[in-house]
């Protein structure tokens, strides 16, 4: 075979290019998607069978029918952006000399360029899939903490001419990949996945010493400003002489 016909061949690839790192179980995946759609069913039953009831009820209140659509609408809208940012695949974008042996794709995410493409698959309003794809540089991780819905975060800003409601875009750059083995032990490619949380916490410490380069590292008090000292001009000496025989006399 001449060289001109090896440089020709196809490359033999064992991955594919859309390289599953990430994938949540799917019974937790339909459990968050019915959750969904059991709030929107509430939403829809309330406004739509028990205000009108209670409108209707000449013994309630008259605030009584407005109060009870208000609540059921708010509820919707809060389930929405409590269960947002779960993740159900990510995927990542890897080049075709990686994707030969398992050997080179674990070399190449261990020196991951901080422009690969991943596509994070999270769950909208209405339970289908919603992909949103990002870099890995765009990524940085959030701080732990009491109520923290969100361990991932994009740190660039949400394109403005995004349908989501102002308010509410926030939850479009918070994401919830959950740190359990069993996520990326069943994906494709399951070494990838924690070189690539690696990378992404080498950003995140990255991007807090840039931070905190212009402060001093240690808390340093300011000095007090010292009392003015205020120095009392003495009069001047005199000059007449005292005269002889006069003696001080203490008074007894």
């Amino acid at each position: 075979m001449s060289s001109k016909a090896v440089a020709d061949a196809p490359i033999q690839v064992l991955y594919p290019r859309r390289l599953q790192i990430f994938h949540s179980p799917t019974l937790e995946t339909a459990m968050v998607g019915t959750s969904k759609l059991g709030g929107l069913g509430l939403s829809m039953l309330a406004c739509l069978v028990v205000a009108p009831n209670v409108a209707l009820d000449q013994t309630n209140p008259i605030w009584m029918a407005p109060a009870v659509v208000t609540i059921s609408a708010a509820v919707l809208p809060l389930l929405h952006l409590l269960t947002r940012p779960f993740v159900t695949n990510i995927f990542i974008d890897a080049p075709a000399w990686a994707r030969r042996s398992k050997e080179s794709l674990v070399s190449w995410a261990r020196q991951l360029p901080p422009d690969t493409a991943m596509e994070i698959e999270t769950l909208g309003l209405l339970p289908w899939p919603r992909t949103k794809v990002l870099r890995v540089s765009e990524l940085r991780l959030r701080t732990e903490g009491y109520g923290r819905l969100a361990n991932l975060e994009q740190v660039t800003a949400v394109d403005k001419t995004s349908k989501v409601p102002k308010p509410m875009r926030w939850s479009l750059q918070r994401f919830y990949a959950r740190p359990v083995e069993s996520r990326w032990k069943k994906s494709r490619a399951p070494e990838v996945w924690p070189l690539v949380f690696e990378a992404i916490s080498r950003n995140t410490v990255g991007a807090m010493s840039k931070g905190k380069a212009s402060t001093p590292v240690g808390a340093v008090r300011p000095v007090r400003p010292s009392m003015p000292v205020v120095r009392r001009k003495m009069p001047p000496p005199s000059s007449t002489p005292t005269p002889t025989g006069r003696q001080n006399v203490r008074k007894r």
